[in-house]
Order: C-alpha cells, then structure tokens, then sequence
C-alpha cells in the first residue's frame, strides 16, 4: 500500500525517481522552499535548489536534475539543469520570453529518453504554447547549445498547450491543449433558492467564491481585495493563480442582479 515519504507538510510535488533510488521533489515549505531529494522510505532528505522553482525533472541517469524559475512576474522564464548529487548548477541555461502573464508554466520539461537533450514548453512571438527540443551537454563549463535547439509540435492557434510527455524511444510527443471558454449565463426565476442560484452560476463561470459558501453569493454585496497574497479565505478552487505571485494580484468580484434579485457573480484578477 500507499505510505508517506515526505513530511513537511506543505505543497510537496512534481516528484520525480532517479535510477538509483532518490526522489526529487518540489517543497512549498516557507520554512525553506524549493528542490529537495528524499530516499523511498522517508530518510536523507537534503535540499538541493532554493525557490522560485518549478517542475524538477531528473534525467534517465539519474545525474542531473532540470527544472525552471518561474516569471513571477517578469519578462521570462528560465531553465536551468543542476547536478542530482549536491545541487551544484551546470552551464545549461535556457531564457524563455513571457511577454504576458499566463497560469501555465512555460519551460516545463521532459528529458530526452537517452539524456542527450531537454524538450520544453515555449511561446512562440504571437503567444501560442508549444513544445521546443535543445542538446544538453553535461560537460563542466561546456558551450552553450542555444543553436541546436528547434520546434518539436505545439504552436496552436486554438487552445493552449498544458503539459506533454515523450515515448521511450523518443520517437513521439504526446500533449494536452487546454481550451477555455468564457460565458455568461443567466439562471430562470424557477430558481427560487438565491443562494443555489448564485452558486450554480459560480460553477458553469468557474470563479471563485471567497469563504465556504462565496462571502458575494451570501451578501449580495461587492468584495475588492488588494493583494490576495495577504488574503487567508481566498480559496482558488479553479487552480489558475497555483503558479502565480499573488502577492501581484487584486480580485474584484461583483453580484449579478436580475429584476432585484441576485442571480450570481462576475469575478475578475
């Protein structure tokens, strides 16, 4: 059966196994936060990378362990590839533009499937997510591969490219597109409970409701908080911010009323 490894307690995730038995995870512990590698059965837990880090991913060998620093906010992301042994970084670097806020992690990556090069999510200049392959070379101080590095699949017009994997023999790419829809819909007076009213609407918008329950379906009444990274109640049932810095983000959310009554709520970051 299922046992635990971890016991930090807070947000461990993205784990990842070496061949020689170490599992390689993210920890959202404040206390300190980032890449750590762990033994199967809970013991030798050692820090490897400190945060901003995201989606640690470790090579078919074992030796090396790549993941990325997140635009939080800012203009880019960043790949980088450190060793499995002590966390020491190598000369890999890769600097991917964000020219706009997104919930999805660009430069989340997938090794080669016989180490020799990283396939990551990039975007392309006109905002399209996509898949981009680069060699990676282990050697101390070697030249940077930017050259090598190519389109691999992706780059859609319609929805937005989420996460993918590589087959063993490194011959295919699966991926998941992540299509979104905006609408607004307005429930029928038949509805008399207010209150379901306004949170079946919540569901169909999929927004989030402040507080068990939605403080705005309850109320009636409009809600404004500056830094939702000072805010406890803020439950982002939707995941969406789980990658951003909150600490950037206001959330407005309003009632929608129809002839007196309220029949549900718009929010916007």
């Amino acid at each position: 059966g299922a046992r635990q490894v971890t016991h930090d307690g807070v947000g461990a995730e993205n784990p990842t196994a070496a061949p020689d038995g170490w599992i390689v995870y993210h920890s959202g512990n404040p206390a300190r936060p980032g890449i750590w590698k762990v033994r199967p059965d809970g013991s030798e837990s050692r820090f490897l990378v400190p945060d901003p880090t995201l989606c640690p991913e470790t090579s078919p060998d074992g030796r090396h362990v790549a993941y990325v620093v997140p635009a939080l906010p800012g203009p880019e992301a960043i790949l980088r590839v450190v060793r499995t042994e002590d966390g020491s970084p190598t000369s890999f670097e890769v600097r991917l533009p964000v020219p706009f806020a997104t919930d999805l992690v660009v430069g989340r990556p997938r090794w080669k499937p016989d180490g020799s090069g990283l396939a990551f999510v990039t975007m392309d200049g006109r905002g399209r997510l996509g898949i981009s392959v680069q060699d990676f070379d282990p050697r101390p101080g070697a030249p940077d591969t930017a050259a090598t590095r190519k389109p691999l699949a992706g780059f859609l017009d319609e929805g937005r490219l989420e996460t993918f994997a590589l087959s063993p023999d490194g011959r295919r790419v699966a991926f998941s597109v992540l299509e979104q829809r905006s609408e607004l819909y307005l429930l029928e007076e038949t509805i008399h409970d207010e209150a379901i009213s306004a949170r079946k609407v919540a569901r169909v918008l999929e927004l989030d409701l402040v507080s068990s329950g939605g403080k705005v379906a309850q109320t009636g009444r409009p809600m404004a908080i500056a830094n939702l990274g000072k805010e406890n109640l803020f439950l982002d049932r939707t995941g969406a911010r789980k990658n951003l810095d909150r600490s950037q983000l206001a959330f407005l959310c309003v009632p929608i009323l129809y002839d007196g009554k309220m029949v549900g709520v718009l929010s916007a970051d």
